[in-house]
């Protein structure tokens, strides 16, 4: 019985395979038909995305009497008018005089913007600042309380860079550092990964029964949630696990913090505990950021932001674009709109060689068919352990 089925089952992909060469062999056709509609396009100027027209014929397939294209049609028409779009904004980018994104990475690629004064959020023993060692050497550090501030230092030309968290491993994304990035017009120039160690730190002299409460970055603090859930500590949020080892040095020596050792160095404090966290492996994702786009011709990572019509499988569309040319998108997030309510931004990162012509081809598309799209960066992203420099200089 089972060497039937198996005939029957060999017979029945013999047929599949068949329809499959029919369909491929159409498709080619129905592929040169659209070269020849984008030239029709072109002479008329006229646009390629038509979604109107799209519409009618999902809208038919809808309404098919065959079930199978009543249920299943209008994914396959989606799919096919996606990619044949494709085909017509590749042959449209080269000749097209109006792509912004275009033009900004022809202007700014071949363009380099010195760094000398880097802007941190904390000071010269906060996590910040040992990133941003290892991304500058040698360079003045300006450390400021808030990521608001250390943005807008940027903003305003008082530093050349800032270098922030945008997520951990272990507790997800920096989210007040999103909402900062979508409402300024500042790049990402460069990305670095680096392994975060974090200490319990406290007076010299407590000890471990002692601690009624525990300080650090909100971060830092969900990083080591389990640990502080066991000893049922009372959690107090602090702007940088730097300024929480500060509170614990003026503290009564009931208060712990989560910092690291050069903190602990710096304020006189004992480590109780080293290299702790939920997760073995604990990864902080460090960007800088500039008011100048520049491009690496080394990038390997290229971040947007883009804003879609508030319409039903929109998103869906964009992921499956990227799909279609076999891109890998490493982060989707959603951003909400605070003055559209229930529209969201969406921050895409993917991986992405700089120059490579497919992944022109989908920005230019993007950039058509979606209400909005900012090109956030296009950067290496490094890997390293944590940093052991010490800043050059730390300004007040």
């Amino acid at each position: 019985m089972s060497q039937e089925n198996d005939k029957n089952l060999d017979q029945l992909r013999q047929s599949i395979q068949a329809i499959d060469d029919q369909v491929l062999e159409l498709f080619s056709r129905r592929m040169d038909l659209a070269r020849e509609v984008y030239q029709v396009k072109k002479e008329t100027i006229s646009s390629i995305y038509n979604p109107e027209t799209e519409e009618r014929k999902i809208r038919l397939a809808q309404e098919s009497e065959d079930p199978n294209i009543k249920e299943y049609g209008a994914s396959v028409l989606r799919t096919l008018m996606r990619v044949s779009r494709s085909r017509q904004y590749a042959l449209a980018r080269p000749d097209s005089m109006d792509w912004e994104i275009g033009t900004m990475l022809t202007r700014q690629k071949d363009l380099q913007y010195p760094v000398q004064l880097v802007a941190t959020q904390g000071n010269a023993y906060s996590y910040s600042a040992k990133a941003a060692t290892i991304l500058f050497p040698g360079r003045a550090y300006y450390p400021h309380r808030t990521f608001e501030e250390a943005i807008l230092s940027v903003v305003r030309g008082q530093v050349d860079a800032a270098v922030l968290p945008l997520e951990n491993s272990t507790a997800g994304t920096v989210d007040d550092v999103y909402q900062l990035l979508q409402n300024t017009n500042l790049y990402i120039t460069r990305s670095l990964n680096m392994t975060v160690k974090h200490c319990l730190l406290v007076k010299p002299g407590t000890k471990l029964s002692d601690i009624k409460t525990v300080s650090s970055h909100k971060q830092a603090l969900a990083q080591c949630s389990s640990f502080i859930k066991d000893h049922n500590w009372e959690v107090v949020e602090s702007l940088n696990t730097a300024f929480a080892a500060q509170d614990v040095a003026e503290g009564d020596g009931t208060m712990a913090a989560i910092a690291t050792s050069d903190a602990a160095e710096a304020y006189g404090l004992t480590i109780l505990e080293e290299n702790f966290s939920d997760a073995n492996q604990n990864e902080t994702r460090f960007v800088v950021v500039r008011r100048h786009l520049q491009v690496d011709k080394e990038a390997d990572t290229l971040s947007l932001l883009v804003r879609l019509p508030h319409s039903a499988g929109s998103l869906v569309q964009v992921m499956d674009l990227f799909a279609d040319h076999g891109i890998n998108m490493t982060k989707i997030q959603s951003i909400p709109i605070p003055r559209n309510p229930w529209e969201y931004y969406f921050y895409i990162d993917c991986e992405a060689n700089f120059g490579d012509e497919t992944i022109l081809n989908v920005l230019y598309q993007l950039q058509h068919e979606s209400t909005e799209l900012r090109l956030l960066g296009w950067y290496k992203q490094v890997s390293s352990e944590e940093g052991k420099a010490k800043p050059k200089m730390s300004l007040s």
